[in-house]
């Protein structure tokens, strides 16, 4: 029986036939290669009180740990965390906007750098 498929004048050869042997399963050689680190981390506002709940998830040389927290702050604390996450905006926002300007045309009589 000839292979429809094949180119003319060439040949088929017909796969053989072997036993069929157990494959060896190895376990996985981790070499810390790969790591990564997951951390979320919520700030409530309860009353008088700070909630706070952490979640922290990495995988390190094949091992992986999660971590869990959860507790209570006084009220101070939430409001100096969203002061210091404003002023981090803040700093990036006036990065990236500075950074941008060089891409904006100038106006007639104004030169870069500041002068």
């Amino acid at each position: 029986m000839s292979n429809p498929l094949a180119k003319p004048g060439s040949t088929s050869i017909a796969p053989r036939e072997t036993a069929a042997q157990p494959l060896e399963l190895l376990p996985p050689a981790f070499s810390g290669f790969f790591n990564f680190s997951y951390t979320v981390t919520e700030l409530r506002l309860q009353g008088k009180r700070t909630s706070v709940h952490a979640h922290h998830t990495r995988l390190e040389d094949g091992k992986l740990t999660t971590e869990t927290f959860e507790g209570t702050l006084d009220r101070s604390a939430y409001a100096e965390a969203v002061q210091a996450a404003q002023q981090q905006l803040q700093a990036q926002l006036a990065w990236m906007q500075q950074a941008l300007t060089w891409w904006l045309p100038l106006l007639p009589g104004q030169r870069r750098g500041g002068d």
